[in-house]
């Protein structure tokens, strides 16, 4: 026999604010580290050519933030989490754009890393 639908527990319902996010010391280092690893993507890939060159970099940005979520949250599936977390939440977490990379290379803004040997 299975547990019917009115018998069994619902999800503990959890208010998921940035504020909330930004406390979190492992959301902090998960985003760092990803910062670091899209900004090296960046520079290996900013020069390739593409016929449609403003969007070059938005689908693989779409799917940075739908695993980054599904992390956040531990969830896969379009859940209500997933209408909680929008883009400018994430944003304001400090996760780095794709595109906005883009334009400060192509409009000379953004320079080659440093590396100290």
């Amino acid at each position: 026999m299975t547990p019917r639908l009115t018998n069994q527990r619902r999800p503990k319902q959890r208010s998921l604010s940035a504020t909330r996010l930004a406390e979190n010391q492992r959301v902090g280092a998960m985003i760092a580290a990803l910062n670091r690893y899209l900004r090296g993507w960046h520079w290996y890939f900013k020069g390739v050519w593409c016929p449609y060159p403003d969007r070059t970099f938005e689908h693989f940005d779409r799917f940075v933030r739908t695993r980054l979520r599904i992390a956040l949250t531990g969830r896969v599936g379009n859940g209500w989490w997933h209408t909680v977390l929008k883009n400018r939440v994430l944003y304001r977490l400090g996760l780095v754009r794709l595109d906005d990379l883009q334009a400060d290379w192509r409009s000379g803004r953004l320079s080659a890393p440093v590396r100290k040997h």
